[in-house]
């Protein structure tokens, strides 16, 4: 296994694997489904993540053939906070067949390096609540969770608060 950073002719094999994710995530959360031209707009963008300083993708390559990706970026936190750097964990993915051996973690060593060298102070991500496997795989790495993202409609606020 190869864990490199991504190259522009990575750019559809890596979008594939991220549509790949994109629906993983779409079976547990029917709030995030991937629109028609969600492939076109990652091969729009790839150039531009490929050569930003501040972004990093990095490709897991096994026997000539992409098994996973990552995607991130470093940034700061809004100006009320102390100033501090992050990188953003966008978007890890590893087929099934390559989980489990430890390509994730090949993948995410490499963008601690990068990130170290960038000067960030922690990686931040976001793991769906009904992702279990992620979120056990989150958690023997030592992530903590920050913070509880909640998701409800409108009409069942109005229909809660219909009274005030």
């Amino acid at each position: 296994m190869l864990v490199r950073r991504a190259r522009l002719e990575d750019a559809r094999e890596a979008g594939l694997l991220w549509l790949q994710l994109l629906m993983e995530q779409a079976a547990r959360d029917r709030t995030r489904i991937p629109d028609a031209d969600a492939l076109g707009r990652w091969l729009n963008d790839f150039p531009y993540w490929v050569r930003d300083e501040y972004a990093r993708i990095l490709v897991a390559e096994e026997e000539g053939r992409l098994a996973g990706f990552l995607k991130a970026h470093v940034r700061s936190v809004a100006p009320v906070f102390v100033p501090r750097r992050e990188a953003y964990l966008e978007a890890i993915y590893v087929e099934e067949e390559a989980r489990r051996r430890g390509t994730g973690r090949q993948l995410l060593r490499a963008l601690a390096k990068w990130a170290a060298d960038m000067g960030p102070l922690a990686i931040r991500l976001h793991v769906a609540t009904h992702n279990d496997a992620g979120r056990a795989f989150w958690t023997s790495l030592g992530a903590e969770p920050a913070a509880l993202e909640l998701c409800i409609e409108p009409v069942r606020i109005l229909a809660a608060c219909k009274d005030v």
